[in-house]
């Protein structure tokens, strides 16, 4: 008897310790713009000069991007995880001598799901169904409605 539970209690001790892996998750709020000339699709442009990209969460304002020397034609920007909707404003650097350029702006939905891994890691939420709803940019295209790491992979293009 005494040996049935020794064996019982080091099988419970033995199942109720979980390793660290059980708490990876691919799932990510995290998505890449990607800029492309309208006339030709597959070259990509590094012409791109924005002042700032940002969005607001919450009520705080999170800026992306705050460079006006450096060309680039990827970011990686961030969903908002509390709402099912989030809206970047590019702001472009203006050429001196001209007049400010209009702001441009991609306004994305998705749908957010939540799944518990196991009753000791943190609740995962992954984000799909990405879809674009408004943008004042030529034309956009999600390319990628589920975001998983890494995300290296373009989810949104613009061709403009």
């Amino acid at each position: 008897m005494r040996y049935l539970f020794l064996l019982i209690v080091f099988s419970a001790t033995f199942w109720a310790c979980q390793p660290e892996e059980a708490c990876i998750s691919s799932a990510t709020n995290n998505f890449v713009v990607e800029f492309l000339p309208v006339d030709n699709p597959d070259l990509t442009t590094d012409d791109r000069y924005f002042r700032r990209i940002s969005t607001l969460i919450g009520n705080t304002e999170y800026v992306f991007w705050a460079n006006d020397t450096t060309p680039i034609s990827r970011f990686l920007l961030i969903l908002d995880p509390n709402r099912d909707t989030t809206t970047f404003v590019f702001r472009h650097l203006e050429a001196e001598g001209q007049e400010p350029l209009p702001n441009d702006s991609l306004v994305l939905t998705y749908q957010r799901r939540y799944r518990l891994i196991t009753p000791d890691c943190p609740l995962e939420v992954s984000f799909d169904q990405l879809r674009l709803v408004k943008t004042t940019f030529d034309t956009a295209l999600v390319v990628n409605s589920e975001l998983l790491e890494p995300s290296d992979s373009t989810d949104v293009q613009v061709f403009d």
